[in-house]
This record gives structure tokens, sequence and C-alpha cells, in this order.
């Protein structure tokens, strides 16, 4: 039944394209994500932690706007204003994506094993990529209603607060993935490192 309800949230205009990114990003990049939930365990690891210290982070965020009667803080304006270039950051990184040494992906294959297989690639730079997406258009329902009122400071504030853990979310992938980069390297014989440096002062020429 839940995998049912899931399958037809995925028909959803906007909503249902984060969903299945979403379940993707709790399956580690699992084929069967569009046919059924992840389960509740992943979920846990996974997506729930980024809301969680989203939402307790904005509560006392809000409190002490509230509290102090800070005038000039409005969270929407650094989401609009700030997270369509992030955004375009975040794509030019997904492009590069499909880009990759053939020499990084066959290590990858060989050594990620669970901490980095590599099915799971796609996954991890979409959810941030959503997730952005996401506070943006929710940032510009929250403007369009009342951006005053506590409530919507605190939603805005939420949103915000998400967008950071996007953001942190991709600068790890991007650490990890030069990691990998750097152990395919160090993994070479030294006579085969010589030879790409050839390789590559020739391409520069």
């Amino acid at each position: 039944m839940l995998n049912y309800l899931y399958r037809k949230s995925l028909k959803l205009p906007l909503l249902g394209s984060f969903i299945k990114i979403l379940n993707a990003y709790a399956y580690k990049g699992n084929a069967n994500y569009t046919k059924c939930l992840a389960p509740l365990e992943l979920w846990k690891i996974r997506v729930f932690p980024a809301w969680r210290n989203s939402l307790v982070i904005s509560l006392i965020i809000s409190f002490i706007v509230i509290y102090f009667d800070v005038k000039d803080y409005d969270p929407g304006s650094y989401i609009t204003g700030s997270v369509p270039d992030l955004l375009g950051f975040a794509i030019g990184v997904f492009a590069l994506i499909f880009v990759l040494p053939n020499g990084l992906k066959e290590f990858i294959l060989k050594k990620g094993g669970d901490n980095f297989p590599i099915e799971e690639i796609p996954a991890d730079i979409a959810y941030p990529l959503m997730g952005l997406m996401f506070t943006l258009i929710g940032c510009s329902i929250l403007e369009l209603i009342d951006d005053t009122r506590y409530i919507s400071i605190y939603l805005e504030t939420t949103l915000l607060f998400f967008s950071f853990e996007m953001i942190i979310e991709m600068i790890m992938f991007i650490y990890l993935l030069n990691r990998v980069n750097i152990s395919s390297v160090i993994e070479l014989k030294p006579q085969e490192r010589f030879v790409d440096r050839q390789r590559n002062k020739q391409l520069k020429k």
C-alpha cells in the first residue's frame, strides 16, 4: 500500500520529482527507487538528519530574532539572491561527473565498495541540486503569502539552513570524489604515473 502511494506521488507536479530524487538518495542509488520506498532505516541515516538540524537551529534563530525584535532579518532574500547562483555551480559540477577519467571510473568500480558505490553518484549530486531548488520554490511561495509573520520567518529560516545543509552535502561529495581520484593516482605504478605526466605535458603543448 505504501509503495503504491509512493508511485502515485511521483506523478505530482514539481513535488513528484523531488520525492523521486529524495528516495533515490535515501536508497543509495538502488535501481528500485522508482518502484518502492527506501527502508526507513536508510531514511533515518541519510535524509532525516538534515531536516532535523534545520528545524532545530531555525527554531533557536527564530526565537532570538523575535525576542530581540530584529527588524532587518530576511532569510528569504538570501535564498532568492544566492541559491540560483549556487544551482548554476552545482549543475556544472554534475556535468563534470560525465567526463570522469576512465581510470577513475574503473578505480571506483574496483575499490568503491559500500563506501563509494558508483551507482550512488547520480543520487548523491542530484539530491543537493533538488534540495536547493526546493528551498527556492518554497521561499518564493512564502514571499508571496507574507514573510513578516512569525510562522513565515520560521519556515524561511528552516529553508535557509536546509540550503546550507545541501551546500555542505555537495562540498563533501566533491571532497570525497577528489579523495578517490587521488587514491587512484597513488595506486598507479611509478612508471604509469610518469607516462600520465608525459601525456599531460603533450596535451598542454
